[in-house]
């Protein structure tokens, strides 16, 4: 098959490489976001999409947006491709372009659909506690992540995981999944089953509004939040003035605890018994911090904060 492929960041740089090292389709065009400015110069960077497509040779299409964007429907067209696959691009693609190839165009999703369909699956799943969750393949259709499914893959949740470690846990599985249902497309579309669409969840783009903590809620809310916004944005909460970003966290047995804890309200912090966790009250219980970021610092353990950053 010819095939567009449609995505910007570094896990979907990934997929991009196993497509053309599995060598069955050829990737015809790549489309991907705009470059952007980093670091302190302000340089220009391509996504991690684009470096790989300039590294191909591939030809590359960079666009502010595909709505309205006669061109971009001009020049897609002229590569009379049969598919176009679509992971982590970052812009809504309109209808006139994903009803372009005859084949249709076909996305990658990192939830097990209905559920969580939306820009933050994999922070979603931690942030609700989910045990499993997976990978889906889907038509593109005319709504956000509500097209026919033709494949997918579940996977465990450790209760424990960050974001970052789950994302990374996961994109084997994603990857391959992608190019089983590549190899098996003639097969798979037309079975691909309609989503009961009943049963749908949404999630939203993470907002700034969302890292700040509440400790009056329970602890292991509390644990998911946190590790839902690890690595990006980090949750947030304030210390005797200071901002800080709590990293890490585990659930503190209520046998683990002294009666010292149990008149503090939520939202105190002290040292473990341990000295090596920095325990912090919620509102039915304690969490300990494992690693934490004073504002304008490094990332610390507890136990160096309580040593070294709390003794200065």
């Amino acid at each position: 098959m010819r095939i567009v492929y449609f995505g910007s960041p570094a896990i979907s740089a990934d997929l991009l490489k196993a497509l053309l090292a599995d060598g069955r389709h050829e990737v015809v065009c790549v489309v991907s976001n705009v470059d952007k400015p980093r670091g302190r110069s302000k340089k220009l960077h391509p996504t991690a999409v684009s470096a790989v497509a300039l590294e191909y040779g591939l030809p590359l299409y960079r666009f502010e947006k595909l709505s309205r964007n006669d061109a971009a429907v001009e020049s897609l067209a002229g590569f009379q491709a049969d598919l176009f696959v679509v992971f982590a691009y970052g812009h809504w693609i309109p209808g006139r372009i994903f009803d372009l190839p005859p084949m249709r165009t076909i996305n990658l999703h990192a939830s097990l659909l209905p559920l969580l369909r939306g820009a933050s699956p994999i922070q979603s799943a931690l942030w609700n506690g989910f045990s499993t969750t997976g990978w889906s393949i889907q038509f593109v259709g005319r709504e956000m992540d509500a097209g026919d499914v033709l494949s997918e893959c579940r996977l465990p949740v450790d209760p424990n995981v960050t974001a970052a470690e789950l994302t990374e846990q996961m994109l084997p599985a994603g990857i391959q999944l992608m190019v089983d249902t590549l190899a098996e497309f003639e097969t798979l579309a037309p079975t691909a089953k309609a989503q009961r669409h009943e049963l749908a969840t949404h999630c939203s783009k993470i907002q700034t509004s969302d890292t700040w903590l509440d400790w009056d809620r329970p602890a292991v809310e509390l644990h998911n939040q946190i590790r839902a916004l690890n690595p990006a944005p980090g949750a947030r909460t304030v210390l005797e003035g200071d901002e800080l970003k709590i990293w890490r966290t585990q659930l503190v047995p209520a046998g683990e605890w002294g009666p010292e804890w149990r008149e503090q309200p939520p939202g105190t912090f002290g040292p473990g018994l341990s000295k090596k966790h920095l325990f912090v009250r919620t509102g039915d219980g304690l969490l300990a911090v494992l690693e934490l970021q004073p504002r304008g610092r490094k990332q610390l353990t507890a136990q160096d904060f309580l040593n070294g950053y709390r003794a200065g």
